[in-house]
């Protein structure tokens, strides 16, 4: 985790209330998951630029990496500390956006489609 914690994104109960789907819009949705986005973009940038931590994790010479599929800092951490093999973890179902990453057939008569159910 990065050491600067003024980057602590503010939350406030009353910016993460309501319910989104009783909008006539999807606005209030793409405001979230806009500033989602930057606070996982800031931190991954700051996790990558932390170099005392990376040459730390770097001494260790890992042998393997896991991370998760929906996060690409993982990859970056590897990147920068040396790390050539990884296992990618998908906490969820295989949809039809990671099947090709991942290179899996998707065979739609044991892995249902993501509006199939």
């Amino acid at each position: 985790m990065p050491k600067n914690y003024s980057f602590a994104p503010d939350f406030s109960v009353e910016s993460t209330q309501g319910n989104i789907w009783e909008s006539d819009s999807l606005d209030k949705l793409k405001k979230m998951m806009k500033r989602m986005n930057q606070v996982s973009s800031g931190f991954c940038d700051l996790i990558l630029n932390d170099n005392k931590n990376l040459d730390m994790l770097k001494a260790e010479n890992f042998d393997l990496g896991l991370t998760e599929l929906f996060s690409s800092c993982g990859f970056g951490i590897f990147h920068k500390i040396g790390v050539k093999k990884y296992i990618t973890i998908l906490g969820g179902s295989v949809g039809s956006f990671s099947d090709t990453l991942l290179g899996v057939k998707n065979h739609p008569s044991y892995i249902p489609g993501e509006t199939t159910f």
